[in-house]
């Protein structure tokens, strides 16, 4: 009885340790320097539409002007007017 109690443990313990083995690990988060995102460049449709509209920029961002946003592509943020997509400042994320 004790051999059974004794395997019944192991087994069970061995399955709880390789559960957390057959974890996958985090994404990297994807960082990209673009130098070609210089004021009065442009913004590609390809970027505008991956790019995510920043919401809480008071956090740590200045106010937009008037027809403009913020704008976060690659853990860079970008503020780009609404109309033509044109850079007017970067700011570059941390790496």
């Amino acid at each position: 009885m004790r051999a059974l109690l004794r395997m019944l443990v192991l087994a069970l313990l061995a399955a709880a340790l390789s559960a957390g083995f057959a974890q996958n690990p985090p994404p990297p988060q994807t960082y990209f320097y673009h130098y070609e995102w210089t004021r009065g460049a442009h913004l590609t449709p390809a970027e505008w539409a991956r790019a995510r509209q920043i919401q809480s920029w008071r956090v740590h961002l200045p106010a937009p002007p008037p027809g403009y946003t913020w704008r976060e592509i690659d853990r860079n943020y970008v503020l780009a007017s609404l109309s033509h997509h044109t850079i007017l400042r970067v700011v570059a994320a941390p790496h």
